[in-house]
């Protein structure tokens, strides 16, 4: 990639953090004062924070299907994408100076998010009933009723600070303050080569 593809991913990198900033403004503000829909306020800059994330994750760190959607191999051109695809991500994370991070590079919350149907459905089919969902506040205190645990569809702990989609959980602020590292060091090439 030259410099001004590069820059074109950057900046989209520096929109992502963007919104992940608008997300926890709002997440706090929800919090502070919640009103009547504190809770759908909350739920929702959260889901923008996470949604904010897994962009930054799949631009720094792609991880296109080795198969089409048959399952078939790719073809010749497919498979060309493919690792045009993989040389993005390595050639950003050079670019930028990023040598890993643990929280964005992890795909289970966001696809925790992206595939709540599907992992509903798996539930629903293996014969659980007991569902809870949208709760502010320590997991720990949540009432647990009959032998089988429920399912936490959506849980924001504040005491532990993290989010949980369908019982994978991440810490809120780990995860902003990895977006906004990455923004720092976007804007930080941007400004190196003259963007």
């Amino acid at each position: 990639m030259d410099d001004w593809t590069t820059a074109v991913y950057v900046r989209e990198l520096v929109h992502q953090a963007e919104a992940a900033q608008l997300a926890a403004q709002e997440f706090n503000a929800s919090l502070k004062s919640p009103g009547a829909n504190g809770t759908a306020r909350a739920f929702a800059a959260v889901q923008s924070l996470l949604a904010a994330a897994a962009m930054v994750s799949k631009m720094l760190w792609p991880k296109p299907s080795k198969f089409r959607f048959d399952g078939s191999p790719l073809k010749e051109a497919e498979e060309a994408q493919r690792k045009t695809t993989l040389d993005r991500g390595r050639t950003l994370r050079a670019a930028l100076g990023i040598k890993g991070s643990p929280l964005l590079e992890s795909r289970k919350v966001r696809n925790a998010l992206e595939h709540f149907d599907d992992r509903l459905d798996r539930y629903f089919e293996a014969g659980h009933r007991m569902v809870v969902d949208r709760n502010i506040g320590p997991k720990n205190r949540l009432v647990v009723i009959g032998d089988k645990p429920a399912l936490h569809l959506r849980l924001i702990d504040t005491e532990a600070g993290t989010v949980s989609v369908l019982e994978d959980e991440v810490p809120i602020q780990g995860l902003f303050d990895a977006i906004d590292d990455v923004s720092n060091r976007a804007h930080g090439w941007l400004t190196e080569h003259g963007q």
